[in-house]
């Protein structure tokens, strides 16, 4: 028994030694784009973000439809978590055509946001962000969630953000057109991947 719980000790005192240069890093700083407001695993990695201390979140910009409310639930969320002081940045609105894609069509928007729509946003649009942010000596990585609008849009207002940019880290995986539940796939992602190559 004392041998067995020697062992367990002297492999966890390693375990921790060997993974002690992980732990120093530095939390890494990034923008999260994302479309909130509509399924939950924006929320999700909003929360995640906020948790992990190996990442240092920096602002939200928001994408797709009514890009302030979206911008309103995402400053609304950091305010329960204490983190006001995250930069929220409305973006490009854009059309999704399925109405139903969009916060103001359920109750989502009115359980989450109540009677209080006072939220201080941005100066700066979501593209304008990401450029400053991301771009020269922001030093921001980029995580995006939903429509790639905002990414195509900063590429277009500052081309050298394709190789400025140190890391952009997408959920998606769709490389030949598609449609998802009925929509086409937008064309911003092609437009990113050809720019970004």
């Amino acid at each position: 028994m004392a041998i067995s719980s020697l062992l367990d000790t002297e492999i966890e005192t390693e375990a921790k030694e060997a993974l002690e240069p992980v732990f120093d890093i530095a939390p890494l700083p990034f923008v999260l784009d994302t479309d909130i407001g509509t399924d939950v695993d924006d929320a999700l990695a909003l929360a995640f973000a906020l948790r992990c201390p190996k990442l240092e979140l920096r602002a939200v910009t928001t994408v797709s439809g009514d890009t302030v409310r979206r911008a309103c639930i995402a400053k609304m969320l950091l305010r329960l978590a204490g983190r006001e002081d995250v930069e929220v940045a409305a973006g490009v609105a854009g059309e999704v055509s399925d109405a139903r894609r969009q916060p103001e069509a359920g109750h989502e928007t009115a359980m989450l946001l109540g009677d209080d729509t006072e939220y201080e946003l941005s100066a700066r649009d979501g593209v304008t962000l990401i450029v400053e942010e991301c771009g020269g000596a922001g030093g921001c990585e980029l995580a995006t969630v939903g429509m790639q609008s905002n990414l195509a849009a900063a590429l277009d207002r500052e081309p050298a953000l394709a190789t400025e940019l140190s890391r952009l880290t997408v959920m998606g995986g769709v490389f030949a057109p598609v449609e998802f539940l009925g929509m086409p796939v937008p064309p911003a992602i092609d437009h990113n991947l050809n720019e970004i190559g």
